[in-house]
């Protein structure tokens, strides 16, 4: 039984260790482009790992319609509301609250959606 057990116990061990060594060994950072612009793999019209220039961002950003968060959908509109309070207004989506009703981001102007 000893014997067994210490075949069933090496057989673990290497596997753990096959699989620690392969994982490791795959790099997903690409750290040749890390700084040199935006990436967008498989987006439509562009080539797979295409750096972007800032004209071209800007030509996306531009084109942006919706912004999704956890506390709803943002839609593009013309201009700034100016009923919608400072409290309620926001310029980074990442400071995005369940009282938020605008966001102002240099590309666009997003009111959020009646729920």
């Amino acid at each position: 039984m000893k014997k067994k057990e210490l075949v069933v116990l090496s057989l673990v061990a290497v596997a753990l260790i096959g699989t620690t060594v392969a994982v490791k060994s795959v790099s997903f950072a690409d750290t040749d482009r890390q700084h040199e612009g935006t990436i967008l793999p498989g987006v439509s019209g562009f080539d797979e790992g295409k750096v972007l220039s800032e004209e071209e961002m800007d030509t996306l950003l531009s084109k942006v319609e919706s912004i999704g968060t956890h506390y709803g959908e943002f839609y593009r509109v013309e201009s700034e509301d100016p009923s919608i309070p400072a409290e309620e207004t926001v310029y980074d989506k990442q400071e995005v609250k369940p009282n938020t009703k605008q966001i102002i981001k240099e590309y666009g102007v997003f009111i959020k959606t009646a729920e």
